[in-house]
């Protein structure tokens, strides 16, 4: 089953959704895709990845956003790891003066 959209942005009849993906090594990163909703002549909505020369300057806006959201998550992501390293280290045993680590006791 896909996972949803980890985030989504709107400005107008446009909108962005921020996608969270892994890497090969479980390293997370973002995509972002853009989309227009309209209506057609029997009122129902649909989504597209067309605009026309009116929707750009807003597509550019909501990059922007969507850009700045996704630094964001990147942060977020940046101190859950280091939380992760932090709490990590803290149950590693320390070594003792010959390199060793310490016994636990």
């Amino acid at each position: 089953m896909a996972q949803p959209p980890i985030d989504k942005l709107r400005l107008g009849n446009l909108s962005a959704a921020i996608w969270r993906n892994l890497d090969k090594q479980s390293n997370p990163f973002y995509t972002c895709t853009i989309s227009r909703s309209y209506t057609d002549d029997e009122g129902n909505w649909h989504e597209t990845p067309t605009f026309g020369r009116g929707d750009l300057l807003r597509v550019a806006k909501l990059a922007d956003q969507a850009h700045s959201r996704i630094e964001s998550l990147i942060q977020e992501d940046r101190q859950a790891a280091s939380q992760d390293t932090d709490t990590k280290a803290a149950s590693t045993p320390k070594p003792n003066g010959n390199g060793r680590p310490a016994r636990q006791r």
